[in-house]
């Protein structure tokens, strides 16, 4: 089992090492590569759920976050509770009129927040900068082709109706999952339905095994990261 010595690790670790899992050096720490025996063919046939806490995200808020992202070239979603993909492949999540969250792009090299977090510091922009790598775990869970199943997965743990009619591609929900305060975003993988979670790091194992504890129905399991990257290439 190969190991790289990373210094930022999912506070789930030790429950990835005990599904023998193999990592690989993404963002900002290890993540998991693959479970296993597993394979990316596997992935296309299965609910899915993988953690990606080691994306690198971060926040801005401030009467002046949107005038400054915009001078960055980053183009902000028009309205609250929505989200825009970047053409690297970030998301831009906009919380509020003034304040907005950045995730890099899991199936492409990207630093956009910390090039971002450089020019924050270098400026004087009426801002506050976010550390969302501390604060809060990432989570997406993907539908196996043609099917609903992960937005019947979280009507078990979310009232907010998820279902692909009522919520559109790229909305976004502040609400409760699994009793916990977490932000939502429907993101679409190569047409197969997925939510991101992002919700509080401390509790990032209660969050874990209550979606896998309501993935049980539709035999959902954990995948690492090459079953994405794989099938996004």
């Amino acid at each position: 089992m190969t190991i790289p010595s990373i210094s930022v690790k999912s506070p789930l670790h030790a429950d990835h090492l005990a599904l023998d899992a193999e990592f690989t050096a993404r963002g900002i720490g290890s993540a998991v590569a693959y479970y296993g025996e597993q394979h990316a063919e596997q992935f296309n046939e299965q609910l899915s759920i993988l953690d990606l806490s080691c994306i690198n995200r971060i926040g801005f808020k401030g009467v002046q976050t949107c005038t400054w992202l915009e001078q960055q070239g980053v183009t902000l979603p028009q309205t609250p509770n929505s989200a825009t993909v970047l053409p690297a492949g970030q998301i831009m999540l906009r919380l509020s009129s003034t304040e907005h969250w950045v995730l890099d792009s899991v199936t492409k090299d990207s630093d956009l927040c910390g090039q971002l977090r450089d020019s924050h510091n270098r400026s004087d922009v009426k801002s506050y900068l976010l550390e969302r790598n501390h604060s809060h775990a990432c989570f997406y869970i993907v539908s196996e082709p043609g099917s609903t199943s992960a937005a019947e997965t979280m009507s078990k743990i979310c009232a907010v109706d998820l279902r692909p009619h009522r919520f559109a591609n790229l909305a976004m929900a502040q609400t409760s999952v699994a009793r916990l305060n977490a932000v939502v975003v429907r993101h679409d993988h190569l047409g197969r339905l997925a939510y991101l979670i992002l919700s509080d790091m401390t509790a990032a194992q209660f969050m874990w095994h209550s979606v896998l504890d309501a993935m049980q129905e539709f035999d959902g399991r954990p995948a690492g990261l090459n079953a994405i990257t794989l099938e996004a290439k």
